[in-house]
């Protein structure tokens, strides 16, 4: 106790108080670098030419994100389809050993496309599986290196199930 007080530059007695205040300053700090991570992948989705597409008359948009928190994908997914305002937003994102993909269906078009069916499609190709529901759904994936050939699934798999919708 009175190495880790030392450690700290508190009194023993004061040792609950001050672990507790820097576990505060820890959450808070990771809250800000979430916050800043979001901002910083808007910036790069605003910065592509990832433009919505129109697919059997419906908004796509399809992009890969800097985002490894899956956590951040979604806030990203969710502002994207903010801005189509109805629509399909397919998202996806890698880092060194695994890839994260968000798939988010605007309420009036789930009844015509589920996003978990489209993120199930995408993650087969990533070597993966994922689930949601109709109007928001996730996937991992163990090759990140096939996260281009995942999103060209999920624009094949919307597609089909727009144009005939």
């Amino acid at each position: 106790l009175e190495r880790t007080a030392a450690l700290l530059k508190c009194p023993p007695r004061e040792l609950a108080a001050r672990v507790a205040k820097l576990l505060e300053e820890q959450r808070e700090l990771e809250r800000s670098v979430k916050d800043l991570k979001t901002k910083l992948g808007a910036q790069g989705l605003a910065g592509q030419a990832a433009a919505a597409e129109t697919i059997g008359g419906v908004a796509v948009r399809i992009a890969e994100a800097e985002a490894e928190d899956p956590a951040v994908l979604r806030e990203l997914a969710d502002r994207a389809l903010d801005q189509l305002r109805e629509g399909v937003v397919v998202m996806g994102s890698r880092g060194a050993d695994r890839c994260h993909l968000v798939v988010r269906v605007s309420a009036a078009l789930s009844s015509r496309v589920k996003a978990s069916d489209v993120v199930k499609a995408a993650a087969a190709v990533v070597g993966g599986s994922g689930g949601g529901k109709a109007e928001m759904a996730q996937a991992g994936g163990k090759d990140s290196a096939r996260l281009p050939d995942a999103l060209a699934r999920a624009r094949e798999f919307l597609t089909g199930a727009l144009s005939t919708g």
